[in-house]
């Protein structure tokens, strides 16, 4: 779970490593960048063929076209991300989503 740009919460599961934490860095600047969850942006970008990297200018070592992260909003300003890498990349998602509904008030 990121707030802002400082990670305040991390588990890493027996079968993770390193390069989850890659991925997962690199999901939540997606979602700060875009302001969307990372697989709202990675399908978009596949519905239109588009070469985002090219395109837009951007790093595929900074930036990850792969859901698992998803915006926290207070008021509907965007103030961090919660996100999971491990799964497929849809699974990523859904068990981001899932659990945000598990504790949702």
């Amino acid at each position: 779970i990121n707030f802002g740009e400082q990670r305040v919460f991390h588990a890493a599961l027996v079968g993770s490593s390193a390069t989850n934490d890659d991925w997962l860095t690199r999901k939540f600047r997606t979602v700060a960048k875009h302001n969307c969850s990372s697989w709202a942006l990675a399908c978009l970008v596949r519905a239109e063929g588009s070469d985002y990297f090219t395109e837009g200018g951007y790093s595929r070592e900074s930036i990850a076209l792969a859901g698992g992260a998803v915006p926290l909003r207070v008021q509907g300003s965007l103030i961090g991300a919660v996100g999971v890498s491990g799964l497929a990349e849809e699974d990523d998602h859904r068990f981001v989503i899932d659990a945000l509904r598990a504790f949702h008030t």
